[in-house]
């Protein structure tokens, strides 16, 4: 994996060696959504760490997490094609390619 992705086999390797250190896994994890900065690994991190937590499943909370996360790139995506609909229309009446009255107006 190192050589495909070396960024996540750092990350995975240090996640790795926080857990045989000894140290408690939600605090290795939560250092991974903190050195990431997104905050889709942020909020992965605590539905597993909440999981754990309460002794829930964490097979159901990453279904859950991945439907909502389905959910909002499906409205991030939804709302940039209304934008674009929108900048084309802007862009079609004010272009000037558009067939002038006149042209019509020669047609038979």
């Amino acid at each position: 994996m190192a050589t495909v992705h070396p960024d996540l086999s750092e990350e995975v390797a240090d996640g790795h060696d926080g857990d045989a250190d000894g140290a408690a896994a939600h605090g290795s994890a939560g250092e991974h959504g903190r050195r990431t900065g997104l905050d889709e690994v942020r909020s992965l991190v605590s539905v597993i760490v909440q999981a754990e937590k309460f002794g829930t499943s964490v097979a159901k909370a990453l279904r859950n997490q991945a439907d909502a996360l389905r959910v909002k790139r499906r409205q991030a995506a939804e709302e940039k094609a209304q934008k674009t609909a929108v900048k084309l229309m802007i862009r079609w009446c004010c272009s000037s390619s558009r067939p002038s009255a006149s042209y019509w107006a020669d047609r038979p």
